[in-house]
């Protein structure tokens, strides 16, 4: 299969490893790949992150992950991409929220995090700089560092 994906610029670190912008040279689709480094984690964590895209599935305020890659270096994440960046770029950016805008920021984070506990995942981050603004949406992300909740019977 012929790689179609080019690297436009580096978008940061991420705990596991850089965070790339690339864009399908066919169809022009803009993604962030999240490489995942083997040797940054630990052998469960890896089995964990190699896992964690199939075992969250979708919700549409969770961001989505497109497609897995491994390879004998790491991982590699396919995930949309979000040109607003997070809350904390957006904020400034666009003088606050509205009352109406913040209540819905809620409402959408919300969302997630109720899908996630119903999966027995807990966030465990959940902060303005793992929010991404997809204007008027806003997804949760660094989902990698989720972890699993024992269900605890009542």
């Amino acid at each position: 299969m012929v790689e179609t994906w080019k690297t436009l610029r580096r978008l940061g670190d991420g705990v596991y490893g850089p965070l790339e912008l690339r864009r399908d040279e066919v169809s022009g689709k803009l993604i962030t790949a999240q490489h995942i480094v083997k040797v940054k984690v630990k052998r469960k964590d890896y089995l964990w992150l190699s896992q964690f895209p199939t075992l969250i599935g979708h919700h549409s305020h969770l961001v989505e992950i497109f497609d897995v890659h491994q390879g004998a270096d790491g991982i590699r994440w396919e995930l949309e991409y979000f040109r607003f960046g997070n809350l904390v770029d957006y904020i400034p950016n666009h003088c606050g929220l509205d009352e109406s805008r913040a209540k819905s920021c809620i409402t959408q984070l919300s969302s997630a995090i109720d899908y996630m506990h119903s999966l027995s995942l807990v966030h465990g981050d959940l902060c303005a700089e793992n929010v991404l603004v997809c204007d008027p949406e806003m997804k949760v992300v660094k989902l990698s560092g989720s972890v699993t909740q024992e269900k605890k019977e009542k």
